[in-house]
């Protein structure tokens, strides 16, 4: 192996171990220090997702990605999911958290070449709408009857699942995403130069 691999494995592996610190940092604030907004905590962990696709690759946003659905998996916000269905509850966390980094990374890597800001922001965009989706997609297949049970009288179940369970939570998390970005592509451009 030469020197030039040798130093770019060991530049990779001490990004993926920040943005690790990162992603545990985070979503324990989010998960155990800031309150909830709606039956769910914030996954603030989102952005090291992006950033570990920008400076590694897909495989360490997919990491990164899975670390914060583990994290999300003993935070209060699952006890009613756990109370559910246990093995269904951390399949599904873990889950959407690896599936936000994956595309998140092959969004990255797919238009990091045309223009690296449109690479940043798409997958800034991507993280959060697959997490909701994953969730959305699980929470139907195996939590039906708990997003009913949530629903009020006259209310239908897929109004209660978007305003209880994904509305706010995905508007922020897309939000916060969306305004770091230029901030992510500043760090990217730091690092290429």
């Amino acid at each position: 192996m030469s020197t030039r691999r040798k130093s770019l494995d060991t530049e990779k592996l001490v990004y993926l171990s920040v943005f690790t610190a990162l992603v545990i940092v985070l979503q324990c604030l989010a998960s155990f220090a800031f309150p909830k907004i709606g039956w769910l905590e914030l996954n603030i962990a989102l952005i090291p997702v992006v950033l570990g696709a920008a400076f590694c690759n897909k495989w360490c946003s997919t990491w990164l990605g899975f670390l914060a659905g583990f994290i999300i998996i003993f935070s209060p916000g699952t006890v009613g999911f756990m109370n559910f269905n246990p093995p269904a509850t951390i399949l599904l966390v873990l889950l959407k958290g690896a599936a936000s980094g994956f595309v998140c990374g092959m969004v990255y890597s797919l238009f990091e070449k045309k223009n690296r800001y449109l690479a940043v922001l798409f997958a800034a965009i991507t993280a959060p709408v697959v997490n909701t989706l994953v969730f959305s997609i699980g929470c139907f297949a195996f939590f039906y009857p708990l997003v009913e049970a949530s629903a009020k009288e006259g209310q239908s179940v897929f109004a209660a699942f978007i305003i209880l369970f994904i509305g706010s939570n995905f508007l922020i998390e897309l939000s916060l995403n969306i305004l770091l970005s230029p901030t992510v592509t500043r760090l990217i451009n730091i690092k290429k130069k």
